[in-house]
């Protein structure tokens, strides 16, 4: 029964000795760009063990394809972090500097402005020691030289179509891996719906053209990858692993980058020497999991405060990191200041759903662009706006399509002579 139904059964205390002596460990995109998250320490540590199996890495092509086009956006994400660590302690001095607190003696404040003092240039440095990867990056050159030749080669564009037309089924019977990526992006660029199925393409051709099983190190724990049963993860999913053994008669198997690790650890009986990395890794990849997870805004225009012209007003759009629950995007208003009167902005124009439900666009009526709305000053002369994104009470804050709420948001937007 094990030899016919591969994926429902762990594989026993033999086989995973085996695997582990003759598999060749795949790295996903995201093991790397977690490099640029982890602290020193950690990342030299893990940078340590993945050096430690250098003869036996593969970084899919698509995979290092992705890592080369986001590394860049991750630091620099990475560096506004440490800005919003200096603000949040900025406001928290201005807070206690300025209201009485019965329990927070001078000492203490004190003491409070002393740590702040010490804190804010150390944070401004390691800001600024972030951004200077972006010229001089010890993570690129790493993994250009620990990967150099081992990422294959791009798929040909027939095979690559092939993955499109199949994945377009398959994403619609949820079949693993990617399906929950299927919505991902709908500007045309197939190779980011299907990234995570490009990857699956290239793992298997790499074990049937080397004959040899596969661990697969991903720190992507969407259930399109994992068997998650009551919140517990169990393993890779099943179709996973029979679809592998059908297609290169080879073993598959996954580990998180922190399971990977502990893995490593138990092994070469580690004594706890990787603990405080696998607590960092495990730590970083919960963050990630939960960012991604919880419904946002990733993109707007215009930004917060941002100052654009009247022409500019035709180009009003939001996006969000998952599709908008229909039957709450009426929450999202615009209210337009002029001579002290207030217009709503749903009623001036018409919202267009793009990317799958995720960007919401504004086309603003004409007559109000061309300031021939009648029910308006004769002097069309707002000077700001503000785009509300739910509006006050919580029963009116926006969804998503699987009932997540975005707590309200207010973009205020101010208006300049074109």
């Amino acid at each position: 029964m094990r030899s016919i139904f591969p994926g429902h059964f762990r594989p026993t205390i033999e086989e995973f000795q085996i695997l582990w002596e003759t598999c060749i460990f795949a790295v996903d995109a995201n093991v790397v760009l977690n490099l640029y998250r982890y602290s020193t320490s950690a990342r030299d540590s893990l940078m340590s063990v993945l050096k430690s199996f250098e003869g036996r890495l593969f970084l899919p092509h698509h995979a290092a394809l992705e890592f080369l086009r986001n590394r860049l956006s991750v630091t620099s994400k990475q560096a506004q972090e440490y800005d919003a660590a200096i603000k949040m302690f900025a406001e928290l001095q201005k807070k206690l500097s300025t209201k009485k607190h019965p329990s927070l003696d001078g000492s203490d404040l004190d003491s409070f402005n002393k740590l702040f003092a010490d804190l804010t240039p150390k944070l401004k440095n390691y800001k600024e020691l972030l951004l200077s990867r972006l010229v001089n990056d010890e993570v690129l050159d790493f993994v250009q030289v620990l990967f150099e030749g081992k990422t294959g080669d791009t798929l040909t564009a027939e095979v690559t179509d092939k993955i499109f037309t199949e994945g377009e089924q398959r994403y619609k019977d949820e079949i693993p891996p990617g399906y929950m990526d299927g919505s991902k992006d709908k500007s045309g660029d197939l190779q980011k719906n299907f990234g995570d199925l490009i990857v699956w393409n290239q793992i298997i051709k790499k074990s049937k053209e080397s004959l040899k099983p596969i661990i697969f190190i991903t720190d992507d724990e969407k259930e399109d990858w994992w068997l998650i049963h009551s919140g517990k993860t169990i393993g890779p999913r099943p179709e996973l692993v029979q679809e592998f053994f059908l297609e290169s008669d080879q073993k598959f198997w996954m580990y998180t980058v922190d399971g990977f690790l502990k893995e490593v650890s138990r092994r070469n009986k580690d004594q706890g020497g990787l603990d405080d990395v696998i607590r960092e890794a495990t730590e970083v990849r919960k963050e990630e999991s939960a960012e991604e997870s919880q419904f946002q805004i990733i993109e707007s225009f215009p930004t917060f405060g941002q100052a654009i012209t009247r022409d500019e007003l035709k180009k009003i759009y939001i996006k969000f990191n998952h599709p908008v629950d229909r039957e709450t995007a009426p929450y999202i208003i615009n209210y337009y200041f002029m001579q002290n009167m207030i217009h709503q902005w749903d009623t001036s124009g018409w919202i267009q759903y793009e990317e799958n439900d995720k960007k919401l666009s504004w086309h603003m009526h004409e007559n109000l662009l061309n300031q021939t709305n009648l029910h308006l000053p004769n002097e069309f002369n707002y000077h700001s706006f503000e785009i509300h994104v739910g509006r006050g009470p919580s029963s009116c804050w926006i969804k998503d399509i699987n009932g997540n709420v975005l707590e309200q948001v207010i973009i205020p937007v101010f208006i300049k002579e074109n």
